[in-house]
């Protein structure tokens, strides 16, 4: 779990927001038990190194950690974007997004993001889509990474070229059913049988959109549909449980950074494969 923090990311983060969101930014020193060979580089000097080259921090979160010698050393994540000139594809901008430690669990990784205004949804990219950047901590790390700002950008043609793509991927009812059983099994990692028909109580819920502008049945729409409703848990389900006959359930919100980062990449991944396929 982590401390979460969002707000909606139109507006640029000051110190003392992101402070209160993820205090390990502020690092001055690693913890004790890393070794004489790592480099420390507080992440606030990277924060405002892409602050200088117009990327401004919009949301920022750490781990909750029970150890407290590393809870202001902890997993952090950062989203940027540019607010001057923001990088726009179809009905999102282009995000950047940075995850660090300073406790030895993470180095610096810089992945692509896509940000979807209708619905502040935030989608991390898969690495068949922009590989993602990874920095031990030496003495390069501002200038690797402000370098990797200017490859996301780089690929953002790209980037705008695979949601055209999903955008023009119409998919009949089977397929969206079938998008949503696999987006569920990556998700949860169960498989049943009432999963496998259109009329399957989970795979309604999976598909149902949560504003009126996502009724739409293409590929796109679709994807941002079912990964908003993973995202953010409130699936039910009824399960057989031998010892108590049935047990009822809702999934929770996805927290964790890691588990966020890589089942966005996953259904990511998902879309890709299904519109390569069409």
């Amino acid at each position: 779990m982590f401390r979460e923090m969002t707000y909606g990311g139109n507006e640029a983060l000051t110190n003392e927001q992101i402070m209160l969101g993820a205090p390990s930014v502020f690092a001055t020193q690693p913890h004790h038990e890393v070794s004489d060979r790592y480099g420390f580089q507080p992440t606030i000097d990277v924060v405002d190194a892409l602050r200088f080259e117009g990327w401004m921090p919009v949301d920022a979160t750490q781990r909750n950690v029970r150890d407290k010698s590393k809870r202001e050393l902890t997993t952090h994540l950062l989203r940027f974007r540019r607010l001057d000139d923001q990088i726009r594809v179809g009905d999102s901008v282009v995000e950047l997004l940075l995850k660090n430690s300073h406790d030895r669990s993470s180095a610096f990784v810089l992945h692509a993001g896509v940000f979807r205004m209708a619905c502040a949804n935030g989608i991390v990219i898969a690495d068949s889509t922009f590989n993602k950047m990874s920095v031990r901590h030496g003495k390069n790390i501002v200038d690797d990474i402000i370098e990797g700002s200017y490859e996301i950008i780089e690929e953002v043609p790209m980037i705008a070229n695979h949601i055209d793509g999903m955008q023009a991927t119409q998919l009949d009812a089977p397929t969206r059913a079938g998008f949503a059983r696999d987006a569920y099994q990556l998700a949860f990692g169960e498989r049943d049988e009432k999963l496998m028909t259109p009329e399957g109580s989970i795979i309604n819920q999976m598909l149902k959109p949560k504003r009126r502008d996502d009724t739409g049945h293409d590929l796109w729409t679709t994807f941002n549909v079912v990964q908003e409703n993973v995202i953010r848990g409130g699936i039910k389900t009824i399960k057989r449980n031998d010892k108590s006959g049935y047990r009822r359930s809702t999934s929770r919100a996805v927290n964790s950074i890691d588990k966020n980062i890589k089942l966005n990449k996953q259904l990511w991944q998902l879309a890709t494969d299904m519109r390569l396929a069409a």
